[in-house]
């Protein structure tokens, strides 16, 4: 066991609900196997546990772990890569790099320098936006287990309107995503999240997917798979003026952004011939 000793400011009560922040000097926190087991003054710890080691952290403060509750995995070696707008950033920086965590070797040492920089930086909770290859994932998952931070993390999906090395199929995200969930949602200090990228790059059937994903991957700790796949959803047609057809991984549908006769539900991958694409600034 060890003990620390030394300034601490934490709030051992709900802060939201109007507790305050405590902060006492020379406190001594006792801690057994990464848990704090005993706190109170360091006369009272250090006497009810002689010869334990100490760790003196006069001249510091000491507080809880921080929680993260945004931050991207792919893009911990594109940090400084800035200096334009966020569509080229995306374009240029930001996806280039995810597509590289294709490389089970590339994405290990990612998730190395990523959960390096979280623990430096006192983040011990994260939620975390993954990586869109099951390998890369899992590898995230298995280094965090052994680190001891607690991250909630998932298998990032999408079926259009990306590069196309980033696209995955709705049958393919379903399968990869329970393996992922059933590996790793409730194994010590891990959670599964189910992440579609965002609507745009979604199709219905994708959502479909990441809906039954939920539905069977149930409880906390002890997740349960189903052997059924995704329903497939049929998607009605709304876009009806100066619209092209695009055949994307999961599904063909008309590409149609901008006219006032689009209801902007059915969009899919832009070409240079849907004439009302990019949209208008809002």
């Amino acid at each position: 066991m060890t003990v620390y000793r030394g300034f601490v400011a934490d709030t051992p009560d709900d802060p939201f609900t109007g507790a305050p922040l405590r902060a006492e000097t020379d406190v001594a926190l006792l801690v057994r196997d990464g848990v704090i087991v005993e706190r109170g003054s360091a006369a009272t710890v250090l006497a009810d546990n002689p010869g334990e080691d100490v760790v003196d952290l006069e001249g510091g403060v000491l507080v809880p772990g921080m929680v993260d509750t945004h931050v991207h995995l792919p893009q911990v070696r594109a940090i400084g890569g800035l200096g334009m707008p966020l569509l080229d950033w995306l374009e240029h920086r930001a996806l280039p790099e995810e597509a590289r965590l294709a490389d089970d070797a590339y994405a290990k040492g990612v998730a190395t320098d990523f959960l390096d920089g979280l623990a430096r930086a006192g983040t011990t909770s994260a939620l975390v936006f993954g990586a869109h290859f099951s390998g890369a994932v899992d590898e995230l998952f298995a280094q965090a287990d052994a680190s001891g931070l607690r991250i909630t993390s998932g298998l990032v999906v999408s079926d259009r309107m990306l590069r196309d090395d980033l696209h995955t199929t709705p049958e393919r995200a379903y399968a990869e995503s329970v393996e992922l969930a059933r590996r790793w949602h409730g194994h010590g200090r891990l959670r599964y999240a189910v992440t579609p990228r965002f609507a745009l790059s979604t199709t219905r059937e994708m959502l479909d997917a990441c809906e039954q994903v939920v539905r069977d991957v149930e409880g906390s700790g002890s997740p349960r798979t189903s052997t059924r796949t995704p329903a497939r959803s049929r998607r009605s047609t709304s876009c009806s003026a100066r619209a092209t057809t695009t055949t994307s991984t999961a599904t063909t549908s008309t590409v149609c952004w901008g006219s006032a006769r689009c209801s902007r539900t059915t969009c899919t991958r832009p070409t240079a011939s849907c004439s009302g694409w990019p949209p208008p600034a809002p």
